[in-house]
């Protein structure tokens, strides 16, 4: 199997490239920067040279060493050729003593000015003519050679030295790069190890930012990883409980008639009814049980929706059902971004929570407004209210206080499904006391189609 390789060796490849680049990049610029000065240098004193020279007449070795000593320029490595095709009849030339033997055997063309001679090495050559005579200047640039090729020697021992120090370097800077990573992956390995439920968190690392970050953000992930699996099983012993009572006491009247059924008659009709009754409650919960899953796992399409219609036509429906007189004071033409189904189901939900702490003769109110840019429903009853340590906890699934939960009938789920479905439409659901008694519950809704439409023009 291939190896994968890791964030180091990835690093360590990369940053040896980028330094192996920078290295030939910095030498080729070096020695062509230094041998461009050099190639400068000798055209310039060539130049100058010849310049001189055409103001000078040079007939023998005598006339050109006198010349070379009253000279100010460098012709120590200048070789001269005189042609003269005006004064004499017959091309008259005049050599220096190594201008003589190049002549003998011609250099090789190397390219522009430059040629080469086996003898002299690389030479440039100048070539200038005045009254019919032809001065040949061959500058020999063995000292300029010389000097290129230790700048070439110095800059290949540099790279070789930077290219055999680097590895070290790369390496530690990957190893120090890469140590907060590598200590993450195994604090992830370690932790999937575990096994355990202790809400286990990472050590958050001090540098580099981005992994800081990403710790942070995993450690998150665990925590809610951890609530959530610790709501799961919260949820399944609440869920088991709840349905094992129901089912007890079904087990326990079909028991009670098998035995004295024949016998005593009289019980049928009473266990029957109280079989129905617990079946009732048990299918209910089921059935709450589904919903809430299917709120937990489904995402809802949002759209424009009149939240007075809908709510006014659940008010309508809910009357006939409840005990409890119901009361609305909805503002006409409130529209809002939700789920028409989702409203029906949270309303229902919050008046049939209302209906069970209400007494039978005192109202229930059913209100929606508009303040800002917000749609607010309120239900609000005329109840016990909520005792201040019940109220963080009212919309936990199968919560119920100690003092209602052996008196009032319920789930503990119908607020819970509605706590739910107002996130999934982007709502806020809250509870606070009514005074001077009474429960009030709100629900607030994402800013109306039509404000938006207003404020964007």
């Amino acid at each position: 199997m291939k190896k994968i390789p890791t964030s180091a060796d990835i690093l360590q490849r990369a940053v040896w490239k980028l330094i192996v680049f920078i290295t030939l990049g910095f030498e080729i610029v070096i020695i062509g920067a230094s041998g461009h000065q050099l190639y400068e240098r000798v055209v310039i004193n060539s130049q100058r040279i010849a310049r001189k020279l055409v103001k000078t007449e040079i007939d023998s070795e005598f006339d050109w060493q006198h010349w070379r000593m009253n000279s100010n320029l460098d012709t120590e490595n200048v070789y001269f050729l005189e042609v003269d095709n005006l004064r004499h009849a017959k091309p008259q030339r005049f050599y220096t003593e190594n201008a003589k033997q190049l002549a003998n055997k011609p250099p090789w063309h190397l390219f522009k000015s430059f040629w080469y001679s086996e003898r002299f090495g690389i030479l440039y050559r100048t070539i200038t003519t005045k009254n019919g005579i032809r001065y040949v200047l061959w500058h020999r640039m063995y000292e300029q050679a010389t000097i290129l090729i230790r700048i070439i020697w110095v800059t290949l021992a540099a790279m070789i030295l930077i290219m055999a120090l680097s590895p070290l370097y790369v390496k530690r800077l990957a190893k120090r790069l890469t140590h907060p990573l590598t200590e993450l992956t195994q604090g992830v390995q370690a932790a999937s190890e575990r096994g355990d439920d202790d809400g286990w968190q990472l050590a958050v690392p001090e540098q580099p930012a981005e992994i800081v970050s990403l710790t942070q953000n995993f450690n998150q992930l665990l925590k809610k990883l951890y609530n959530h699996q610790a709501e799961q099983q919260l949820f399944i012993m609440n869920a088991a409980h709840e349905l094992r009572t129901p089912i007890a006491a079904i087990r326990s009247h079909v028991q009670l008639l098998e035995r004295h059924g024949q016998g005593h008659p009289e019980i049928i009709p009473k266990s029957i009814r109280y079989i129905d009754s617990e079946s009732r409650q048990m299918q209910d919960l089921v059935d709450s049980l589904l919903k809430l899953t299917r709120a937990d796992v489904s995402s809802l399409t949002l759209s424009k929706i009149s939240i007075s219609q809908t709510v006014a036509e659940l008010v309508e429906q809910m009357q006939p059902k409840i005990a409890q007189p119901l009361k609305s004071r909805i503002e006409p033409d409130c529209w809002a971004i939700a789920n028409q189904d989702a409203i029906a189901q949270i309303i229902h939900n919050l008046i049939a929570n209302a209906a069970k702490y209400s007494p039978a003769d005192q109202p229930i109110q059913v209100t929606v407004e508009q303040q800002s840019n917000q749609i607010i429903c309120r239900v609000i009853d005329e109840g016990p209210g909520i005792l201040p340590q019940d109220l963080p906890h009212v919309f936990e699934r199968f919560y119920r206080s100690a003092e209602v939960r052996s008196q009032i009938p319920g789930t503990g789920l119908g607020l819970a499904i509605a706590a739910q479905l107002s996130q999934l439409i982007q709502g806020k659901l809250t509870v606070h006391n009514h005074q001077p008694h009474g429960a009030v519950f709100e629900l607030r809704l994402l800013q109306t189609l039509k404000k938006l439409q207003q404020t964007r023009r």
